[in-house]
């Protein structure tokens, strides 16, 4: 019966965590801990809290006292690593995270920070290669991460590949990646545009054209025009029930199948605010800032004293600064 208590008070911490709940998140944790002091699941989410407040010495303490119980604790040395990084120390967050691989060669969180480390640090070789390990990982679990996950994650590694080369100027490798990424979203209108821009820069204007077709501008334009054509729409039973099956899906982190609702919501009540505020969490999720900044306005227009909304969409426009 405690260990059930527990057990639910922990997952409470993490869909708070997830939904960037933090103050939430923390006290469930701590509930957790009164329960059993030395819960490592508990210590390890406190650490990461601590680390996103950039309470950098409370998050190593308790990150180390996951490692006094568990040396080996893959979890807390990535924790470490991703806190060393956010201070910009960058040798040591690559200690941290190379001590992981030494543990478990095929952890994807410690291959994906050391790709993303190497591509701030600009050596772009040693990001490819970390990155190029993650995809060969995510095709490897096929059947244990399910098609819906597999497609999610895998185009964004390819995304992060398509971006690394673009700055390294091999345009083509860059929108062969990005094509990639395509093949597992084909509804990424960012992708669209971004692709559309490299073929422009290689002189190809008739797939720019194409791509620009398919892009964002033109998503949002025939978006809008749906909303706000002028024809009876049949209302669901309940978008309360839409926004439900949502959410079910955001949480599972099926986030194509989360924005088909939250999209449905919107259709048949352009006014929901709340509906616009989770699509625009599903798109930071499937990385398009963009989209997801004008989901935010459009939630801010309808509610304009809304702290929680402004504060994601200062959030979202300091992440594509």
């Amino acid at each position: 019966m405690v260990e059930r208590i527990m057990q639910d008070w922990l997952n409470k911490a993490w869909v708070h965590y997830i939904h960037d709940r933090y103050e939430e998140a923390f006290q469930c944790y701590v509930k957790a801990l009164t329960i059993s002091p030395n819960n490592i699941e508990a210590l390890y989410g406190l650490g990461n809290i601590y680390k996103v407040k950039r309470n950098y010495t409370k998050a190593f303490e308790l990150f180390e006292k996951v490692l006094a119980f568990s040396t080996d604790n893959e979890q807390a040395w990535n924790g470490k690593g991703a806190t060393y990084n956010h201070m910009g120390d960058y040798q040591n967050a690559i200690k941290c995270h190379e001590k992981v691989l030494e543990i478990n060669s095929t952890n994807i969180n410690a291959l994906y920070a050391l790709g993303f480390i190497y591509r701030d640090l600009k050596n772009y070789k040693k990001a490819i290669e970390y990155f190029e390990n993650v995809l060969a990982e995510q095709q490897g679990r096929k059947e244990e991460m399910g098609l819906n996950k597999l497609f999610s994650e895998s185009k964004s590694t390819l995304y992060y590949l398509g971006n690394i080369y673009e700055e390294m100027e091999n345009y083509e490798k860059a929108i062969m990646y990005y094509e990639n990424a395509l093949e597992m979203d084909p509804h990424d209108f960012n992708i669209w545009d971004k692709v559309g821009a490299l073929y422009l820069k290689i002189g190809n204007d008739e797939k720019a054209d194409y791509c620009f077709g398919r892009g964002k501008s033109k998503f949002f334009k025939d978006f809008f025009d749906h909303i706000n054509r002028k024809v009876k729409k049949p209302k669901p039973k309940s978008t309360i029930e839409l926004l439900k099956q949502g959410d079910e899906h955001y949480e599972k982190k099926n986030y194509n199948q989360a924005f088909r609702y939250y999209e449905k919501v919107i259709e048949f009540s352009s006014s929901n605010k709340e509906a616009w505020v989770k699509l625009g969490n599903t798109f930071c999720k499937l990385n398009n800032p963009e989209k997801a900044i004008e989901c935010y306005e459009e939630a801010l227009k309808l509610n304009p004293k809304s702290r929680e909304i402004l504060a994601d969409l200062e959030r979202v426009k300091k992440e594509v600064k």
